[in-house]
């Protein structure tokens, strides 16, 4: 199984998302503690839809990335 990692702009990540479906996306903090990690589906809008507040490649460059895998 090939894993992705996604850290330095959401382009690449919203690509994956939508060649993937099915797969599964670890969103947790760029220096990874342990104190945050969530599994999520491609179409969970916590981790694809854009807020009014979401800042250019908000979901992948600054505070948590992306790991994705089929």
């Amino acid at each position: 199984m090939e894993v992705k990692v996604f850290d330095s702009g959401d382009k690449p990540y919203k690509e994956w998302l939508e060649d993937h479906p099915e797969g599964y996306v670890l969103n947790t903090e760029r220096s990874p503690s342990g104190d945050y990690a969530r599994f999520h589906r491609p179409q969970c809008s916590n981790i694809s839809k854009v807020s009014p507040d979401h800042r250019p490649d908000g979901f992948t460059k600054y505070k948590r990335i992306k790991v994705c895998a089929e």
